[in-house]
């Protein structure tokens, strides 16, 4: 089954169950030594020799289920049921016209539904995924948003202050998440919008301050080290960008193709 056919409540429901299982382990351990012991056909040997190292590994293995059933939440939550107002609406054509304001509300009724659902105690952490993919596809609007989308300097402000009401949605005026770990998740997306205000001279100058301090000289044009060197460094810096949004994008490919294969086993 994969994770796409299965709704918010199913898996919000098997991350219940592996979170009660976790904590109901020691209970459950001394429950069938019991029941072994008032078991006629059972022998001695088999409960009271090594019975709880058959269960040293599944309070670690619940932790790791729940923590690949969240992620796969929150991605599936932000990249593919909200593909339409995220990747296919958000600053597609003239920016102030799309803005987030449709993104922020359907992402609200899914945060709702998984408050409702799953336990208090697994509640932050899956708030938290959430968050997470929420930045990264923010990010990848922005730095691989495709030719349907163009940004000048007149629209940063924009783009910060919607980035800004994404991170209110998850602080929810202190009832959310601790302002302390949005900012945390958030701080990625906080190092890119500086670049969006940014006039190209400064953008020249900040790239010749980096080489400098990288490889120890600056790229100046028609010297011999340019000629040599410096144009393979300069395709290497100028491509960072992409390179940092096509790794981005296959570990989130990544993520959901693992939490697929993990949900089949159910």
């Amino acid at each position: 089954m994969e994770i796409i056919h299965l709704g918010h409540h199913q898996l919000c429901v098997r991350i219940n169950t592996l979170h009660c299982i976790q904590s109901e382990m020691d209970v459950l351990e001394k429950r069938i030594i019991t029941h072994l012991r008032n078991c006629e056909s059972a022998h001695e040997e088999e409960f009271s020799n090594g019975l709880s190292k058959k269960f040293k590994l599944a309070p670690a293995a619940c932790v790791e289920g729940v923590q690949q059933l969240s992620e796969a939440v929150a991605y599936k939550i932000v990249i593919h049921d909200l593909s339409h107002v995220l990747w296919d609406g958000l600053y597609v054509g003239e920016p102030s016209s799309s803005r987030i304001d449709s993104l922020l509300g359907e992402l609200e009724q899914n945060l709702l539904i998984i408050s409702e659902t799953v336990h208090e105690r697994v509640r932050t952490r899956i708030i938290t995924d959430i968050l997470k993919a929420s930045c990264d596809g923010f990010l990848l609007v922005l730095l691989a948003g495709g030719p349907s989308r163009a940004f000048s300097r007149q629209d940063s402000q924009i783009i910060e202050d919607d980035f800004k009401a994404l991170k209110d949605l998850f602080w929810a005026n202190g009832d959310g998440l601790p302002a302390d770990l949005i900012d945390k998740f958030s701080a990625t997306v906080r190092g890119v919008l500086p670049l969006f205000r940014t006039d190209t001279e400064s953008l020249i100058e900040q790239f010749r301050h980096v080489t400098l301090e990288t490889y120890g000289c600056p790229l100046v044009p028609g010297s011999h080290y340019l000629q040599h060197q410096g144009s393979g460094i300069l395709q290497s810096q100028t491509h960072s960008c992409a390179c940092y949004v096509i790794v981005m994008t296959r570990q989130l490919q990544s993520s959901l193709k693992r939490h697929t294969i993990y949900l089949k086993s159910f």
